[in-house]
């Protein structure tokens, strides 16, 4: 079984390594070539079938996320936490946190977090809402953690980002 396998590629490698130490001739040379070859022949159905489990595992990770970030679109504006995102793919708060690393480089936190400013942004230029309601729709739940929030990313408190953008708005 796999200890055979084991044992066969280990001896490959020592053959070639042994092949290599000789002095070169053109013989040893065309040895060694055939240790190498006979290296590869072992060592490419082991890749293949690594990267198969690779893309299998990348596509599992990404359907995780697109049932993770569907969860997020329809649920911002509620208190959501960890567990509730990683729920919605079945999956536990750890396999949640692997899966959106490996899929968009950001924890479910992270980008529930941006998608909540967005949302926020798009309602501070399309209405004339007050700061605070713009803040609970988006799915903050209080006025002040979301100003300190919006200006960290956009490098100004809602308000003033409505007036630079709306100058006609009170």
């Amino acid at each position: 079984g796999q200890d055979n396998e084991e044992s066969k590629l280990i001896g490959s490698i020592l053959t070639c390594c042994r092949d290599a130490e000789e002095p070169g001739t053109p013989m040893q040379e065309l040895k060694l070539q055939g240790d190498i070859n006979q290296l590869w022949q072992a060592l490419f159905p082991r890749l293949e079938l690594e990267q198969k489990k690779t893309s299998h595992q990348s596509r599992l990770a990404q359907s995780r996320v697109h049932l993770m970030l569907n969860y997020i679109h329809e649920h911002y504006h509620e208190k959501i936490l960890l567990e509730d995102i990683a729920a919605a793919a079945n999956i536990s708060k750890r396999e949640a946190l692997r899966c959106f690393s490996l899929c968009i480089q950001t924890t479910p936190v992270q980008y529930l977090n941006d998608y909540r400013l967005q949302c926020a942004e798009t309602m501070l230029l399309q209405t004339t809402a007050p700061i605070t309601a713009v803040a609970l729709e988006s799915g903050f739940d209080n006025a002040g953690y979301f100003c300190k929030v919006f200006k960290k990313k956009y490098g100004v408190t809602p308000s003033l980002y409505r007036r630079r953008t709306k100058p006609y708005l009170p």
